[in-house]
Formats: C-alpha cells, sequence, structure tokens
C-alpha cells in the first residue's frame, strides 16, 4: 500500500528536513513515529528538502507499507505523537501498483517568503523566526522588476550553493512580490511568492535576496539580470535568512489527494480544539 501525507512543519525546531545522524530532522521525526505506529522500519520519500530553518506548509511525502491502517488512525496517531512542530493535514491511500513519487511526479513547487520592512527593532526578538525583519523600506516597482528578470528558464549557477548538478537550468513559473494589509505587525509585511518546475539548493533565497536589494535601492534590474548571466556563484548577494522561507504547495497532475483522479481514500486532518472552556 502507498500512503501519501501533506504535512507542515516548524523548520527552526529542525536540522533541515533530510534524515541525518545525530540530529533531529523533520525526516526523522516522521519516520520514528511512522515506525512505532506501523509497527515496521517506515523510509519515506519526499517532494524536497529544506535546510536548517526553513519552514513547511504543503511538503508531500509518501511511503510504503504492507499494514492496512485506516487513515484516520495514521493522521490523528502521528499528530498525537508529534505535538505541535510537525502535523499532517491531509492523507491519501494509493493503489498498490500506483507508481506516484511525490519528487519525480512533481510538476511545479511553490515557495513564499516573509519581508517585515520598516520594522521597529522590537520587531526581530518577536517575529525573526518567522520572518525576515528589514529596517528598510522597500519600493514596490523597484522589487517587482528585479523579479521579472527571473520569470521563464535559465541557469541559475548564479542563484545557488556550490553543488554539483548535471544541469543548473530551471524554469520559473512566477515570482512576484506585493505587501500585505495588516496593522498587526509593527512594519509593512510582504509576501513573495516563487513558482518553478524545480530548484536548486538555496536558489529561493539567493532570489530573494537580490529582489530585496533591488527594492532598497541597493541594486537595478540591470544588476540583476547581470548576475543571473555572469553565472558565477561569488556574485550572488548574501542569502535571505531561512527563517521566512517557506514550502508552501505541490502540484500535481493527477492530483494524489483527490479520489476522483488518483486516491482510492483520502482524509482531513480534525482542527486542533485549543483551549477547552467548561461552562
Amino acid at each position: 500500500m502507498k500512503y501519501v501525507l501533506k504535512i507542515s512543519y516548524d523548520g527552526e525546531s529542525f536540522n533541515g528536513f533530510q534524515r541525518q545522524p545525530n540530529v533531529v530532522t523533520v525526516q526523522g521525526r516522521l519516520e520514528q513515529a511512522l515506525s512505532k505506529l506501523f509497527c515496521e522500519s517506515i523510509e519515506l520519500v519526499a517532494a524536497g528538502r529544506t535546510d536548517t530553518g526553513v519552514h513547511g506548509i504543503g511538503q508531500v511525502i509518501a511511503f510504503d507499507s504492507q499494514v492496512d491502517r485506516p487513515l484516520k488512525g495514521v493522521v490523528e496517531g502521528v499528530n498525537g505523537r508529534l505535538g505541535d512542530s510537525i502535523s499532517i493535514s491531509e492523507a491519501a491511500l494509493l493503489p498498490d501498483d500506483s507508481q506516484f513519487h511525490p519528487r519525480f511526479a512533481a510538476q511545479a513547487r511553490t515557495y513564499h517568503y516573509l519581508v517585515l520592512s520598516d520594522c521597529h527593532a522590537s520587531a526581530h526578538s518577536l517575529w525573526g523566526r518567522r520572518m525576515w525583519c528589514l529596517r528598510d523600506s522597500l519600493e514596490h516597482s523597484r522589487i517587482s522588476q528585479a523579479c521579472e528578470v527571473f520569470l521563464g528558464e535559465h541557469d541559475f549557477t548564479t542563484f545557488t550553493s556550490r553543488c554539483d548538478m548535471p544541469s543548473y537550468t530551471r524554469t520559473v513559473l512566477e515570482f512576484s512580490a506585493r505587501p500585505t494589509e495588516q496593522d498587526f505587525l509593527p512594519g509593512k509585511l510582504w509576501r513573495i511568492e516563487v513558482r518553478a518546475n524545480a530548484f536548486l539548493r538555496k536558489m529561493v533565497r539567493l532570489m530573494v535576496a537580490a529582489v530585496v536589494e533591488s527594492g532598497i535601492g541597493l541594486l537595478s534590474r540591470d544588476d540583476v539580470r547581470k548576475k543571473l548571466k555572469a553565472l558565477e556563484p561569488d556574485t550572488a548577494p548574501h542569502p535571505a535568512p531561512p527563517s521566512g522561507l517557506y514550502f508552501a504547495d505541490v502540484q500535481y497532475e493527477p492530483d494524489p489527494f483527490s479520489t476522483a483522479q488518483l486516491a482510492l481514500q483520502t482524509y482531513r486532518a480534525r482542527p486542533r480544539r485549543g483551549f477547552i472552556f467548561k461552562g
């Protein structure tokens, strides 16, 4: 049986997603919880890896097991074991002969990045673990023009950490930055959204850093374009902090979480009650 899960997690609590010896990771915690629930060793595969401090909202994982467990029991049982740092939001059971793989079946992935500009000095202690807190202002037109530079198919050698890859070419399908309406946070909240067919290591954080530097006025659109075409990592800006980055969504066709397309069964997690007041 193939189980597919959609998960969210607080990246600050883990040393990245991928299982590693002697450190706490998202994959390691999930495999421990699932192995106890299924009474067998579970090894999962994921739609992508995230670095230390990067959060997940719509990460997708899958694993095979000969053990038949109700989806409700899998979701609520694992959520009960893991507490608040990791949670399963959705689950699906696929046919035994399904070749679905969270990574290789993905058509596109979406990341969100949160920036708090014009923020007060006190903001970082409260919000620095969830977003990039900047004292500077961002100019909407400048940051939007910088985002446009990355649209389409490019070689992103400049905008990745040093690693051996057969190809550094990726296609960015969407890249936008816009302020959001809010009157609670001590500053101006921006949501940057990036969607691509695939990403390289630190690619999103490096692109975000470039467009933010453009929004501040440190780089022009032409400067960003020259960096992209240089194919030289040494010309890239310092990457944006991992705390503002969220693995938001993965797009599949057919959809593994749809009974009309691929799934035999599906289940959505129950909302947590929070406080219970007695009358």
